[in-house]
């Protein structure tokens, strides 16, 4: 069982902590936390770019460059799997050879916005966050590896009071 996997099993608190690359990586191992994020904002401003023009293979070699630098689980930004569901299969791959323990994917429409300067947040409907859900549990060839699903549906109140919760339950229950 991988690092990661036997942190959340022991119920650990997990701190991720982000870094831009493998030196900041190894600054937060030696500051005793427990696992290193890379963000998909950190990696475009590491590029000079802001976060939706970063691409998957820019992701991937920077989470891969981390991951070999530290002896800590990496938990990674995959923004919105990088496209529709057909597309996630590749995200997947990806992210598994690179070495990383887990991978986040958000319920955002991709190409991605700058959502992030007005706080509008474009999501996609929860039928397709559930396919991309299902792919990746039926594509992940390393039985270790993590998938963290994430919401954006949330962060506006009337969105919330109107049924983000069952939406957010749908995608846990892999859409029934």
């Amino acid at each position: 069982m991988s690092k990661f996997r036997q942190m959340l099993k022991d119920g650990e608190t997990i701190v991720s902590v982000g870094a831009f690359d493998p030196l900041t990586a190894r600054f937060v191992e030696m500051a005793g936390f427990n696992s290193v994020y890379v963000g998909g904002w950190t990696t475009g401003a590491h590029l000079g770019c802001s976060e939706p023009l970063a691409t998957l293979t820019e992701q991937v070699e920077t989470a891969g460059r981390v991951a070999r630098m530290v002896n800590l689980p990496v938990v990674v930004d995959a923004h919105a799997g990088f496209g529709d569901p057909v597309h996630v299969m590749r995200t997947v791959r990806e992210f598994e050879a690179s070495g990383v323990a887990a991978i986040h994917i958000e319920d955002q429409v991709f190409p991605k916005r700058v959502h992030y300067h007005k706080g509008v947040k474009h999501v996609v409907p929860v039928e397709e966050m559930v396919a991309k859900i299902r792919l990746v549990f039926a594509l992940a060839g390393i039985p270790d590896f993590a998938l963290i699903a994430r919401t954006d549906a949330g962060r506006r109140r009337w969105r919330f009071r109107r049924g983000c919760d069952p939406s957010a339950a749908r995608v846990c229950r892999g859409g029934s």
